[in-house]
């Protein structure tokens, strides 16, 4: 069950990031979320992740 989206409007190159089966995304988990040492680091990070990933597209 997806917690934490990013997902993109346009085309992107293939990243590994972009996880997700059900929309074209990525998605980060609660249990993955809530199992982390530190949960609300984990949501910066991925977010991070994602805006890295659709900056990296956008050049």
């Amino acid at each position: 069950m997806p917690y934490l989206y990013v997902t993109h409007w346009g085309l992107v190159a293939d990243n590994e990031f972009w996880n997700d089966t059900a929309f074209p995304g990525a998605s980060l988990g609660y249990d993955d979320l809530q199992s982390a040492d530190d949960p609300a680091r984990a949501a910066l990070d991925f977010y991070m992740r994602g805006r890295d990933a659709l900056n990296a597209d956008s050049r």
